[in-house]
């Protein structure tokens, strides 16, 4: 072979109108040598062969298996070009430069292997005299500079040859480069250093507070700085920062993992929830502003991107951050695809992405977790960063660090989560607290149910994990706004005919009425005085609603629309309906009290009425609605504007109308729908004659 770079690319050249295929045969019988020897390690991903006119250059992505691809009957993707077209495909050499791009298997082995290389690594520097807080921060630090020299952060296996060539092969001043390398990380000269004699050339200036803290080193010895050097042979570039926070989860032994509830939940059921959280719904509002080809579009693209930036998530036992990094990584990825989007007709102006870790938080209650989850988040910043530099054609280096991600360290159920995110501003509450049952409670624990739940009969009978759901209700609950203006920043259309709250004949003092009410059916229901609603009611077995049976229900919303509820916006698809509500008090309500109408008063009313009307209009019998309906609070302006363009955009987004045309049964305070809103067919809901 001419050359091989261990784990990255052989290269075998022919004279020029050599038979390129003969090259091919010779570069893969060297691969089967060095998987026979089981030099695992050294098996690149690429190959590339040339007659110096031409070349492929085959990706293998062997992705640590045991077996080559090619000689499992999986397919490679080789590229061709020329030597003159070498410019064209310049992109596919990106992994010279550690941007190499891996499809991760979430059963990959190399993710054992590189636990167990870390749990090594963590033995022997604990069995060498490192502990608790400085063993934990070390170890954060040293996974950070991995990951930075095998990714471009830093230069390309700069920090495998500091240790290589800088320490001596007994360990004794292995310590001591180090902190002299955190010195140096945290030190903006770094950046100056161009001599590349300087032992330090080729790192970079981090900031963020990763390397701030001097930290106690105590003296190495040989086998720590080999189990060092083991982790720094490995590809670290092969793991995604999304599996970091189980991987450093897993190096604490099986007993203090348990009873810290330390667990790991897979990428794909993190992904189950962050799709049905949000990220379903920002797709479809994202299909049908995409979709809008009036004049209305690019507004609507770049207020979509200007809420993306608003967005802010909170996990209230965030463990390593598993979550939150998932949802950083789905948030700039659909973020790639929107700047792409409005800059395609934007005549050549350049724009970047603006979607940021600042707006991820997290509480977790052991230390170190909170250091890997910023770190994870870091680094999956920049492997965002490198594909947008691949989209846009430009780099993006957010180093120095400028912002980070609020992970706070302390107990989530003694801590107010309002000191971590405002509820007002929380956009989303995610995570997967831990499940320990009673038997296997630690007495903290037990005294954390206590002080939760206070005089709650039978607690000692619940699972740790209701806690968070206890504490969570209250979070949401809290603080709900009490003054909402006709038509807020949400940007939601003033209703020129509605009745004003004031007019409903009680003062709207939010200390003046019921507090927060709970039902619950198969489906869980609160309720809060001066709330808004999104609701989602289906029909019974996706029973289709006919052109009539739609007015019906649109007019049996708008009826008491001023009257016992401020209605925001309403759609009735064939199948099901959304709409926006905030239930007013009811006006016979004693001085210096308030009765608020109860969503499932209003819902029956709705429910009974419509359902009679539309059997009486088809000449059909049975039930029309489901028994449950889906409801959720509103939680602040930027959460009303986006279910309010959920509901305008839905009809567009299920291909019901075209981008041009308008759906008849929408409504708004200033829209209608194309047909405008007839009167009703037979009736109003009853109690009308409040």
């Amino acid at each position: 072979m001419d050359l091989l770079w261990r784990g990255k690319l052989l290269v075998e050249h022919k004279s020029f109108g050599e038979d390129l295929g003969l090259a091919q045969t010779q570069a893969f019988t060297y691969i089967e040598d060095l998987t026979r020897a089981q030099r695992w390690e050294e098996i690149p991903r690429f190959v590339l062969v040339s007659d110096f006119a031409h070349f492929v250059l085959y990706d293998l992505e062997p992705e640590e298996q045991r077996d080559l691809p090619l000689f499992d009957g999986r397919k490679v993707a080789p590229h061709h070009f020329t030597l003159a077209d070498f410019p064209k495909h310049i992109r596919h050499f990106a992994f010279m430069l550690g941007q190499t791009r891996v499809r991760l298997d979430p059963e990959d082995p190399a993710n054992e292997k590189a636990y167990l290389r870390m749990c090594e690594l963590h033995d022997a520097l604990k069995k060498g005299g490192f502990s608790g807080h400085d063993l934990e921060r070390l170890l954060v630090r040293i996974l950070f500079c991995l990951f930075a020299e095998d990714t471009a952060i830093f230069a390309p296996d700069v920090f495998t040859q500091f240790i290589r060539t800088q320490t001596r092969e007994d360990g004794a001043d292995c310590g001591a480069r180090l902190l002299e390398l955190c010195d140096r990380l945290n030190d903006p000269a770094t950046e100056r250093i161009t001599d590349d004699t300087d032992p330090f050339y080729g790192f970079r200036y981090v900031n963020g507070g990763l390397f701030a803290e001097r930290l106690g080193f105590p003296r190495f010895n040989r086998d720590m700085r080999q189990a060092l050097l083991d982790c720094c042979d490995f590809q670290w570039a092969k793991i995604s920062p999304a599996v970091f926070g189980s991987l450093f989860q897993g190096v604490l032994d099986d007993k203090s993992r348990r009873q810290q509830g330390a667990h790991y939940t897979s990428e794909r059921d993190i992904m189950k929830v962050l799709r049905s959280l949000f990220l379903d719904a920002l797709r479809a509002e994202w299909a049908a502003i995409t979709g809008d080809r009036s004049t209305r579009r690019r507004a609507g693209m770049e207020g979509f991107h200007e809420r993306l930036r608003s967005l802010q998530f909170l996990d209230p036992a965030c463990g390593c951050g598993n979550f939150l990094v998932l949802a950083y990584r789905e948030l700039r990825a659909l973020e790639i695809e929107v700047v792409r989007e409005i800059a395609s007709g934007a005549g050549g102006q350049q724009l970047l992405p603006i979607v940021n870790v600042d707006q991820f938080h997290g509480i977790e209650y052991s230390e170190w977790p909170v250091r890997i989850a910023e770190v994870a988040l870091w680094l999956m910043d920049h492997q965002m960063n490198q594909q947008a530099g691949e989209v846009f054609g430009q780099p993006m280096d957010r180093l120095p660090l400028t912002t980070s991600p609020h992970i706070v360290h302390g107990n989530a159920l003694r801590v107010d989560w309002n000191t971590v995110l405002p509820r007002e501003k929380c956009s989303y509450v995610l995570g997967n607290p831990p499940f320990i049952g009673k038997h296997y409670q630690k007495p903290e624990q037990r005294a954390d149910m206590i002080h939760v739940f206070g005089d709650f009969p039978n607690t000692g009978d619940l699972d740790y994990v209701t806690c968070w759901y206890r504490r969570a209700a209250e979070y949401i609950t809290s603080g709900v706004s009490s003054e909402r203006s006709a038509s807020g920043s949400a940007g939601v259309p003033p209703a020129d005919s509605r009745v004003s709250r004031e007019s409903s004949g009680v003062e709207r003092r939010a200390s003046s009425a019921k507090g927060t009410a709970y039902a619950r059916r198969n489906l869980p229901h609160f309720e809060k005085p001066w709330a808004i609603y999104f609701v989602t009611v289906s029909t019974r077995n996706r029973r289709v609603l006919s052109p009539d049976a739609r007015t019906i229900v649109l007019n049996a919303l708008r009826h008491f629309h001023g009257s016992r509820y401020e209605l925001f916006a309403a759609v009735v698809m064939p199948d099901h309906l959304h709409f926006l509500i905030q239930p007013w008090p009811k006006p016979k309500a004693t001085e210096g009290t308030a009765e608020f109408w109860a969503l499932g008063e209003l819902m029956h009313s709705i429910k009974s009425f419509t359902a009679k009307e539309i059997n009486k209009a088809e000449g059909t019998t049975g039930e029309v609605w489901e028994l449950e309906r889906y409801d959720r609070y509103v939680r602040g302006d930027a959460d009303l504007e986006e279910k309010f363009l959920y509901i305008c955009n839905n009809p567009r987004g299920e291909n019901l109308v075209g981008p041009e045309e308008e759906y008849a049964w929408i409504w708004t305070p200033d829209v209608q729908g194309s047909a405008g809103v007839p009167p009703a067919v037979a009736g109003v809901p009853p109690g009308t004659s409040d």
